[in-house]
């Protein structure tokens, strides 16, 4: 995301559908006990990975494969090239690419990857692409955590 775009808050949706859907389901009036009333809407495009797809998208695209990081506006254009390479050449792309799996552990405990096919990597690469075009455009870092 870009945090220098800014945010504002607006009225939290779950809440709007519970009191006409569900409203038996409310506590205090709001979807649930943690909810504020209201959520974050960030002036950026978002792209939601989990910390094993970013991991993976971070180094097919040659940067740290950390937690936390970001991408300085003056980098952004060198990544946006990257990530254009990426959706362009499938073996680039390859490594991405997993086959589901299911494991049981010696205590019977069971296991499953989903797996990870090229749409799935096309279409995170696609949401970074966008991100990363705002970020050119607008003249942004971009971060992620």
């Amino acid at each position: 995301m870009c945090p220098d775009a800014g945010s504002h808050e607006v009225p939290c949706e779950f809440c709007a559908r519970y009191r006409v859907e569900s409203p038996e389901y409310l506590v205090d009036g709001k979807c649930d006990r943690y909810c504020t009333g209201f959520q974050t809407e960030y002036h950026s495009p978002l792209v939601s990975l989990s910390g094993y797809n970013t991991a993976v998208i971070l180094g097919m695209l040659g940067l740290p494969v950390e937690e936390y990081g970001s991408i300085p506006v003056a980098e952004v254009p060198e990544v946006l090239r990257r990530v254009i390479r990426a959706l362009n050449v499938e073996r680039v792309r390859a490594p991405a690419i997993e086959e589901p799996f299911e494991e049981r552990g010696a205590l019977g405990c069971r296991a499953v990857g989903f797996g990870n096919t090229d749409e799935d990597t096309v279409r995170r690469l696609t949401s970074m692409q966008t991100l990363l075009v705002f970020a050119a455009e607008n003249g942004f870092d971009v971060v992620w955590n």
